[in-house]
């Protein structure tokens, strides 16, 4: 499994150019524009801004194509099903989508864990998915 450190920016300033420097890859919400020519390594859905939508989100990621994006949190009255079938749109514009399962149900319960599922591909089932609980 490989490990990509990622620092995500708001605008190209000092940071960015400090990042780009580095072995570290930049990335940015969906709600910034990326201010360079090369395509975005990382790309987040915007969690802290509520006025956020999936399809403002799904249009950044077709006009940037970023490397890795993230599909909405698993939360917030949405269920795994519906983030996983928005993690497959993002695929068409992304190489990896990453899902979060903040909430599956209730917090502790059997079968309910909190952790990171990155989505390579997909059809009628993961064909390549992996998973870090913590």
């Amino acid at each position: 499994m490989a490990i990509d450190v990622v620092m995500t920016i708001t605008s190209d300033g000092d940071t960015a150019q400090a990042i780009q420097e580095s072995p570290a890859h930049i990335g940015i919400e969906s709600s910034h524009e990326w201010p360079f020519e090369s395509r975005p390594h990382f790309l987040d859905y915007p969690f802290t801004n509520e006025s956020a939508t999936f399809e403002d989100h799904l249009a950044a990621a077709e006009r940037h194509r970023p490397h890795i994006t993230t599909a909405p949190d698993v939360e917030k009255g949405r269920e795994l099903t519906d983030v996983v079938s928005m993690g497959d749109k993002l695929l068409d514009y992304s190489d990896n989508v990453i899902i979060v399962p903040k909430t599956c149900r209730k917090a502790g319960t059997a079968g309910c864990s909190t952790g990171i599922i990155t989505i390579t591909t997909w059809s009628s089932s993961p064909s390549s998915t992996t998973t870090s609980n913590g």
